[in-house]
């Protein structure tokens, strides 16, 4: 297989551009990737999936890449999943401390 050939089959890799997304939205959620340095790592993951998947057709021609693509996928989704659940959750607890002693909405009826 050609370089050209391996760049245009990681480009049709949908689940792991799914996972790199899933990832850096994390960590720019937990202020570990500061605006406008998502570009950046965006390329470094890329260029590991890149180097993954040149390591795969190398080492192990046999390796189903579209079922481990669709593992990616599976993988972001789960990220993405628990990602919203600890927002919402923090959210929560903002909107909790925010309205504390309001009228009628801040009122504890414990």
């Amino acid at each position: 297989m050609d370089f050209n050939a391996l760049v245009a089959q990681f480009g049709a890799l949908a689940g792991f551009a799914a996972l790199v997304a899933a990832i850096i939205n994390i960590l720019k959620s937990a202020g570990l990737v500061k605006p406008g340095q998502a570009q950046t790592y965006s390329a470094v993951l890329n260029l590991v999936g890149l180097i993954v998947l040149l390591s795969l057709k190398i080492f192990q021609p046999q390796a189903d890449v579209a079922y481990l693509d669709g593992q990616a996928a599976q993988v972001a989704n789960v990220l993405i999943v628990v990602a919203g659940y600890v927002v919402q959750l923090g959210g929560a607890k903002l909107m909790h401390l925010l309205l504390t002693g309001t009228p009628v909405v801040g009122k504890s009826f414990e």
